[in-house]
This record gives structure tokens, C-alpha cells and sequence, in this order.
């Protein structure tokens, strides 16, 4: 990823969920989910 991009930390369970609310996502580490652009707020990830 040469872009800029922010990481969100999906609460357990929920990864599908925050995929679909992220729309467009870069790469994935398990839990931890990559996507371009700033951070927006959603719902689905775990605030740490």
C-alpha cells in the first residue's frame, strides 16, 4: 500500500461486520483491518 491508510482493531466476532461498514478494505491481520483514507467512525470497531 502506497496510499495513506488507517488501521481499525475489529471487535471479536464482528470482522464481516466492519468490512462491510469500511466498504473498501486494503489488507487484513486477523482482527486488525486496513483501510484507505482517514479514520471515519464506525461502529463495529474497538476503541483502544
Amino acid at each position: 500500500m502506497s496510499e495513506a491508510f488507517t488501521a481499525y482493531l475489529a471487535a471479536p466476532g464482528f470482522e464481516a461486520d466492519l468490512r462491510a461498514e469500511l466498504g473498501e478494505v486494503g489488507e487484513e491481520y486477523g482482527r486488525l483491518i486496513l483501510a484507505p483514507g482517514p479514520a471515519r467512525p464506525v461502529a463495529w470497531a474497538q476503541n483502544i
